[in-house]
């Protein structure tokens, strides 16, 4: 032995060896777990845009206080969107946030005993159901609520 400190070249090449050998699966985990933090974060997103649109719907009046009458879901005539005033003129709604389309649908519902199904006739109940989408099917995002105006008894 010499009193050289240092590796040797067949160290060098073992060390290489393994390095080789680790990295390929540690770039593999590192992909799966990218792909799971964009996942993660695009559920996270969406369930935040479907909660924002529905808290704001449900916050509407069940009814339109200038027709009460109107049993027709969706916007009166002349309403737009951000003034909306009641909970279904927000049927049909839909607005993109990218990479995110948001949409709401509202329609009477009724309860068959086992669960809330849309009518098509007018009921005391309605139905929401707001959409979160993201393309390339990473993101489908639903949430849906049964409104009323009557008051418990």
């Amino acid at each position: 032995m010499s009193g050289r400190s240092g590796l040797t070249l067949m160290e060098l090449i073992v060390i290489i060896v393994v390095l080789g050998l680790a990295i390929p699966g540690m770039m593999t985990n590192l992909a799966s777990i990218t792909v799971r933090s964009i996942r993660s974060e695009a559920v996270s997103d969406g369930d935040f845009l479907a909660g924002q649109l529905m808290e704001e719907i449900v916050s509407k009046k069940y009814v339109d206080a200038q027709d009460p009458k109107n049993t027709v879901i969706g916007p009166n005539s002349g309403e737009v969107y951000p003034n909306y005033d009641d909970v279904d003129d927000y049927n049909g709604y839909s607005r993109s946030v990218p990479p995110y389309t948001v949409s709401a649908n509202v329609t009477y519902a009724s309860y068959n005993g086992t669960a809330w199904v849309s009518s098509a006739t007018q009921t005391d109940f309605k139905q929401i159901t707001v959409r979160v989408t993201r393309g390339n099917n990473l993101l489908n995002t639903t949430l849906t609520t049964v409104v009323t105006d009557l008051a418990p008894t």
